[in-house]
């Protein structure tokens, strides 16, 4: 794949891909889907201003994937590399005193995750070296906490699958040494 320099756009999504969970599952089908399942946070019905987020399971059924990508992340803090694509317009992070306030009211007052970590790529260049536009298709970015995946695709859809795997450990049950 040559650079991409394309410009990602946030997709509207209710939750959002877990910054801190590595938890991104891939399955790609034969002359199918492209399905990947990953923890993602999601407002809690009561309180959803104040309580903490609910840590959920989903699947992202991409129609069509047949080309799939995956990277480690670039850095700790950045997981995919700056150069590739252009930063997400609607994605306002200046790293303000107050931001993380700010994000959450606006996801609470629209419903939508101001950045759910999953990406449409406008202007894509791989889309353009694969010729997919001719199959109706679309180039989609998945950001996890430890790596990154692209997938070429005439769309997803998406359900929430139960609750988190992510184990929680209670600390008053851990073993005294």
């Amino acid at each position: 794949m040559s650079a991409f320099k394309g410009t990602l756009i946030a997709a509207e999504l209710p939750w959002m891909i877990s910054p801190s969970v590595s938890d991104l599952r891939i399955k790609v089908v034969e002359n199918g889907d492209a399905v990947v399942s990953a923890e993602v946070a999601v407002l809690p019905e009561k309180n959803p201003e104040s309580a903490g987020l609910e840590n959920k399971r989903v699947l992202i059924t991409f129609k069509g994937g047949q080309w799939v990508s995956t990277e480690p992340a670039f850095a700790d803090r950045e997981t995919i590399p700056p150069e590739l694509f252009e930063e997400c317009p609607q994605v306002e992070f200046d790293g303000g005193k107050d931001y993380l306030i700010r994000f959450r009211r606006k996801w609470c007052s629209s419903g939508l995750c101001p950045d759910p970590r999953v990406y449409e790529v406008h202007n894509s260049v791989w889309s353009k070296e694969k010729n997919a536009a001719r199959f109706g298709c679309r180039h989609y970015v998945v950001e996890g906490h430890d790596m990154w995946l692209q997938v070429i695709a005439k769309g997803f859809d998406w359900k929430l699958d139960g609750p988190s795997s992510a184990e929680f450990i209670d600390p008053t049950r851990l073993p005294v040494l």
